[in-house]
């Protein structure tokens, strides 16, 4: 006997993470349409500049092996820190 498949609509998922969501987009700067991941890209870099001058008045830089791959690490979490909050407000 073969196991049926029930309608899209009637399926469960197990977290909200897994959910198929819609594209952010464009945002209409005068007339120009930007794509919504460059200025998520450009509120992650400016967040990232200022947690770099942060970690360099606490000297935190000291204990890094390497500060380029460090503040690339650090960039790639706050983006998607700005991407997620961004989706919470989007959808």
């Amino acid at each position: 006997m073969a196991a049926q498949r029930r309608p899209a609509h009637e399926r469960t998922s197990c977290s909200n993470l897994f959910e198929i969501r819609t594209m952010i987009g464009e945002i209409d700067i005068f007339g120009v349409f930007v794509p919504a991941v460059l200025v998520l890209m450009l509120i992650a870099y400016l967040i990232n500049v200022v947690i770099g001058k942060v970690l360099t008045r606490v000297g935190f830089y000291r204990l890094v092996w390497h500060r380029s791959i460090f503040d690339l690490g650090i960039y790639v979490f706050v983006l998607a820190a700005v991407i997620i909050v961004s989706h919470r407000f989007v959808n």
